[in-house]
């Protein structure tokens, strides 16, 4: 997610977290990352971690990459965290 200042890096760039990288190096990061890995997931929101055992047991070699929140938007500020709120304004709602 690219949040500088000036405008979208070139055309030649990739941005990885806040930083721009040009294109061959991001190549050569993916070409490495390839050979140490039979698979490389990206997201570690609901399905990530679980697929990443299921190939670990499986035997492959796993990488797991997650730019933020391990667990993903639902586990950390979205569905989850709501509902946790909802129950404990009814509970306290009705312990009054």
């Amino acid at each position: 997610m690219w949040r500088g200042a000036e405008p979208y890096p070139r055309e030649d760039t990739v941005v990885i977290g806040d930083t721009p990288l040009d294109v061959q190096c991001a190549r050569d990061i993916l070409e490495t990352a390839m050979k140490r890995f039979d698979a490389i997931i990206i997201g570690a929101g609901q399905a990530g971690p679980s697929l990443a055992g299921r190939l670990t047991r499986a035997g492959m070699t796993v990488a797991l990459v997650e730019r933020k929140l391990f667990g993903g938007t639902c586990v950390n500020t979205g569905c989850m965290p709501t509902k946790t709120l909802v129950a404990s304004a009814y509970a306290a709602c009705r312990s009054t």
